[in-house]
């Protein structure tokens, strides 16, 4: 396990950026990103293993349906498309085809020490309601998650087939060298706020 702080990398903590700012999981998630390629590329990692369970997935996949965001999507599934760039560290999901619930029983049931606090800024998110939303139907028709992320996985050659090819092209920041589809990436533009 390697920990990588914002307050190291950044110059302050998630808090200290969030006591200026509105949107967490702009911040959060942009840096958080920038952050995990850029120091597993450092430990030349040629994997990165995210927590991302099944909730996680099936949020990603409404939100990115809810925002039109089609070609998004291909980032997702078991199998995500990645960049094939040397600065790209692609990224595995082990637990994706995993309940939240049951990642942290196991976690539980192992003794392991599990950092189980709800994000402080997630009521501002899209995310906080598509997971109330799935999490309902959940609870009134058992099995809509598995079912859900099933679907997906079955449209998703479909997604492919209708998106690939039209891929926006990447390139190196002028600032920090990481890889984006601008000039100028969204994390150094979003430290500059900082």
């Amino acid at each position: 396990l390697h920990i990588a702080s914002f307050k190291e990398s950044f110059g302050k903590t998630l808090d200290e950026i969030m006591e200026d700012k509105e949107y967490g999981c702009t911040y959060c998630g942009v840096l958080r990103r920038w952050l995990l390629n850029k120091k597993s590329r450092e430990m030349d990692a040629d994997k990165l293993a995210t927590a991302h369970n099944m909730d996680d997935e099936l949020q990603s996949i409404f939100m990115n349906y809810l925002k039109g965001n089609m070609k998004r999507m291909l980032r997702l599934g078991a199998n995500p498309a990645v960049l094939d760039k040397e600065k790209f560290v692609p990224r595995v999901k082990p637990f994706r085809n995993t309940p939240e619930k049951e990642v942290a029983l196991y976690g539980r049931i192992r003794g392991m020490d599990l950092h189980q606090t709800e994000c402080p800024y997630v009521e501002e998110s899209l995310r906080f309601d598509v997971r109330d939303f799935l999490n309902k139907m959940e609870k009134k028709h058992p099995s809509t998650k598995y079912t859900a992320l099933r679907a997906f996985d079955k449209i998703l050659p479909a997604l492919e087939n209708e998106f690939s090819g039209n891929e926006t092209p990447v390139q190196e920041c002028e600032t920090c060298g990481e890889l984006t589809s601008r000039n100028i990436c969204k994390s150094c533009e979003l430290r500059r706020k900082i």
